[in-house]
């Protein structure tokens, strides 16, 4: 959701949050803030690259959106002030509005009561690399590391899961928020328009209440989703289909027991140790 938040494609109106300042983006327990002003993380700034002192913008607040990360240009297009977020990967490039350390910040709920919360589901523990089309908020990331939960204990280890799903839509779906947020290990690197900058993200533990999951195709009632990307047609041919959510799971899962719709639950996200351009 971070670039989906820049103020620049809200400007030029290729965002699929233009013109929904005041509107209900997420659920009321997701407070989401870029926040440059963190100790030692890898996106802090302390002056922008057009001389503006960074300052905590709060993106959304209670599931409504509140506002965008601004430089300069974006502001006085808006009629607001600059949040600080006008960056560039050099003095050969041109700033423009970047997220610095993005956050989803901590909720109510313990880890482990979430967890013990989840009757069928994934424990989501390491992520890779993915694809996010901020035009319309759809997504594509692959697990590295995952696991069944059932009846509130992680069992079996999955292989080649895939989530794959909407952004706004998942945000809405947020149905328990841990008090254990963590921010990266100090390795992602932004990508826009050819130029890199460092950033950080971070975010607690989070239980969504449904979600597609791609990988093989499994048991019946299967349903054809409509591919995102030519790596969705490859990866996500198909979804299971239960009452509550649509989920094609890896090979892996064929000797499991799985046969209740899976609510899906991120568990103190680990960051792969590798440079990923968003």
């Amino acid at each position: 959701m971070g670039h989906g938040l820049e103020a620049d494609f809200n400007r030029k109106g290729t965002s699929n949050y233009t013109n929904k300042i005041g509107e209900r983006v997420a659920s009321d327990l997701c407070t989401v803030v870029d926040d440059a002003t963190l100790i030692n993380s890898r996106g802090t700034i302390c002056v922008d690259d057009e001389g503006n002192t960074p300052e905590k913008a709060v993106l959304i607040e209670g599931g409504v959106l509140a506002g965008y990360m601004h430089d300069q240009h974006s502001a006085k297009h808006f009629a607001t002030k600059p949040t600080g977020n006008g960056r560039r990967e050099s003095f050969q490039s041109h700033p423009m509005p970047r997220m610095t350390n993005t956050l989803l910040l901590a909720g109510p709920h313990g880890a482990d009561e979430i967890v013990r919360s989840v009757k069928k589901g994934i424990y989501a523990k390491k992520f890779g690399g993915g694809q996010v089309d901020i035009s319309n908020g759809d997504f594509v990331f692959s697990l590295t590391e995952s696991y069944l939960i059932e009846d509130g204990k992680i069992t079996a280890p999955l292989k080649g899961v895939n989530l794959i799903g909407n952004g706004p839509d998942v945000m809405c779906k947020v149905s328990m928020l841990g008090n254990d947020l963590e921010t990266s290990d100090g390795i992602w690197t932004c990508g826009k328009d050819g130029q890199s900058v460092p950033v950080g993200v971070g975010c607690p533990t989070i239980k969504i209440a449904s979600m597609t999951v791609g990988g093989t195709q499994l048991g019946r009632g299967l349903l054809i989703r409509p591919a995102l990307s030519e790596y969705l047609r490859y990866k996500a041919r198909t979804a299971w289909q239960t009452t509550t959510f649509k989920s094609s799971f890896s090979s892996a899962l064929k000797s499991s027991s799985a046969r209740a719709a899976p609510a899906l639950t991120w568990l103190r996200p680990q960051f792969p140790r590798a440079r990923t351009s968003r």
